[in-house]
């Protein structure tokens, strides 16, 4: 019977396509989740036989209720925390021809070091860890291949990062700048209010635990560590990203240490990268009063949290953290919210206490067994509160932006854009698949599939980032029936009018109505906020451009125009951008060689309005008008002190 993913045409119902080389091979797959009834599905689709791995039987069984090749699906009981887990493994890894496990990351090196133990090949969607990177020396030695970080983010990220990139590099391009950020949401019409909007489709835990991870990027040029406390501070940083003809802004923050990937992707010349997760409008307010009131704390209290109510719960935690500021033990949802709105030095009406309230925070029900930190109770609300309906899908929203360099000096930001939504019951599917479960383990069963047909030569522990691998599965996969695809695009040019900060001077070298043009014919224009600029920022906003801080134009991406009307700050700092203005500095005006200094170091263009000239005529200059206007305001201030 063919898989509703599979690439091939399908066949008549009750038929499974026979033609595929890895027909008969063996997967032996330990964890059995969320993400692997799309993997099960696909595999057996090609004959491939798996044998589920896991301690629970019932999770076994019930992923095969949502197999249509039952036949072609086993079930071993496997414990991995069990005394004897390495006798159990020993029994059963030499009936397959690949291992692969979506059990969580700590124990992938325990089933790698035995799929190295029987000559076995090891797959996974997680992170390439320490304990697994020190293992590829030994993977390669035996001839054996372990893929990992070929899920969706990561997996997916890296085989459409790369394509792109490489793609690039191939012109004789540079990336100045690379973005990466993905995330799992509610599809539009499927929204809580809880921050703006969020269901859960993996753990709750790891989505909680995220806020205490410190982030650590590459910045034009400098390594920024932001620490997980303030990677939800504002102002946050957002994107407008097209939804199903809808624009869309999503806000976003940092996602953990972004900086090996410039190694990872080949890219050294890369000056800015930032690999982020993506959430809707309010989620960064919510999350950070949640970190401030200590709600994602994995400290072990010393307390039978089950004898609570999450009233109770809040008070403790509260008390805990404040010696000296106690809540009484009968306080009132009233006086919790009180005592929140004064940590988060805001009132009750903040959002953030409003979606703790609706969450359950502040009710009489009482708190589940098993909980031992407070992160454990926020998850249990999250569990109770936050699910799919029955009728209700989540998407996947990734973004790529690369900020582009080619030899003759010309610049562009490039996207590559993936918006995937969740299936919904249809006759040939044997469950809803959500988009976290497909994109997480189809691209991990594409690479599966093609291993076992010999397609893959690579040895050691790899990610899916060589042309050869992030070629076939994406390919594969947007060939899907329900496909999982990349629209690449390259933006429109992005033009940024800054603030002048020469004494004096109001005048601008945009006007609206000339930014409207701008805008009508495709270009993107910036406007920073200025308090001496002649014209009022709200008309510039009025015919739709994009509305900046006052001197906010050095972190602009580095394909963009900066322009200006005269000098730029003196503050020594190296210029990377292409500026259009005045600048004075080629007659041996004060300063011109510390100007065209910073531009060397910088990397930067300078285009001097006094030398743009048209059929040998200067375009821009104070000629005969400004000595007229100049002669005029001499007269009429030397009348007014007559």
């Amino acid at each position: 019977r063919r898989c509703p993913f599979a690439s091939r045409p399908r066949t008549s119902p009750g038929i499974m396509s026979k033609s595929s080389p890895a027909a008969g091979k063996k997967v032996l797959l330990f964890g059995v989740g969320l993400s692997t009834p799309p993997m099960i599905h696909y595999l057996t689709s090609f004959g491939i036989q798996v044998t589920a791995c896991a301690r629970n039987p019932s999770k076994i069984e019930k992923v095969l209720n949502e197999v249509k090749e039952k036949s072609l699906v086993t079930m071993e009981k496997f414990d991995i925390s069990a005394p004897d887990y390495e006798k159990r493994l020993d029994e059963i890894c030499p009936k397959c021809d690949i291992m692969v496990s979506m059990m969580p990351p700590p124990c992938h090196p325990k089933i790698a070091a035995a799929a190295l133990k029987h000559g076995k090949h090891f797959f996974t969607s997680s992170y390439v860890s320490d304990d697994m990177a020190k293992l590829s020396p030994e993977f390669a030695k035996k001839g054996l291949l372990s893929i990992n970080e070929c899920g969706v983010d990561p997996g997916l990220d890296h085989m459409s990062a790369k394509k792109v990139i490489d793609e690039v590099h191939s012109k004789g391009g540079k990336i100045l700048g690379f973005f990466s950020v993905c995330g799992g949401l509610p599809a539009p019409d499927c929204n809580n209010p809880f921050g703006g909007g969020y269901k859960i489709s993996w753990t709750p835990y790891g989505v909680l635990s995220a806020g205490t991870n410190n982030a650590l990027f590459k910045f034009q040029g400098q390594n920024v560590t932001k620490p997980g406390t303030e990677i939800y501070d504002p102002p946050e940083w957002k994107h407008v990203i097209d939804v199903e003809g809808k624009a869309t802004t999503f806000e976003w923050y940092p996602n953990r240490d972004s900086t090996p990937y410039i190694e990872h992707y080949n890219m050294p010349e890369c000056q800015s990268i930032i690999r982020g997760t993506y959430r809707n409008n309010g989620w960064c307010n919510t999350l950070r009063a949640i970190a401030t009131l200590g709600l994602n704390d994995k400290t072990e209290y010393k307390v039978k949290w089950e004898d609570m109510t999450y009233l109770q719960a809040a008070v403790t935690i509260w008390n805990t953290r404040n010696a000296d500021d106690q809540l009484d033990a009968k306080a009132t949802p009233e006086d919790v919210k009180k005592a929140y709105a004064k940590a988060l030095k805001s009132d009750t009406t903040n959002k953030a206490i409003t979606d703790l309230e609706w969450v359950g925070m502040f009710s009489d029900d009482k708190v589940p067994a098993g909980c031992k930190a407070p992160i454990d109770v926020m998850c249990t609300l999250w569990t109770a509160k936050m699910q799919y309906g029955e009728d209700e899908k989540d998407m996947i929203v990734m973004q790529h932006i690369f900020e582009v360099e080619y030899k003759n000096g010309t610049r562009e930001e490039l996207t590559s854009t993936l918006i995937n939504f969740g299936l919904g019951k249809y006759a040939h599917i044997p469950s809803k698949f959500t988009s976290m479960a497909r994109t997480v383990s189809l691209p991990l069963a594409c690479a599966i599939r093609m291993k076992l047909e010999d397609r893959i030569k690579t040895t050691g522990v790899i990610r899916p980032v060589t042309p050869d691998i992030y070629n076939a599965i994406l390919d594969e996969v947007s060939k899907f029936p329900h496909p999982i695809t990349f629209k690449e695009a390259a933006l429109p040019t992005a033009i940024w009018l800054r603030h002048e900060v020469k004494p004096g001077e109001e005048r601008t070298a945009l006007t609206p109505e000339t930014a409207k043009e701008l805008i009508d014919a495709g270009f993107r224009v910036t406007v920073e906020k200025s308090t001496t600029r002649c014209i009022p920022i709200e008309e510039y906003e009025k015919v739709g451009c994009k509305i900046a801080e006052t001197a906010s134009w050095p972190s602009a991406p580095y394909p963009t125009i900066i322009l200006g009307l005269k000098e730029l700050p003196e503050d020594g700092t190296d210029l990377i951008h292409r500026h259009i203005l005045f600048a004075h500095c080629y007659k041996g005006q004060a300063g011109w060689k510390e100007l065209l200094a910073r531009f060397k170091k910088g990397g930067g263009s300078l285009y001097d309005l006094e030398f743009l000239k048209l059929n040998g005529r200067r375009v821009a200059a104070f000629g005969r008008p400004a000595g007229m206007a100049g002669m005029g305001l001499g007269r009429w201030e030397k009348g007014e002190e007559e």
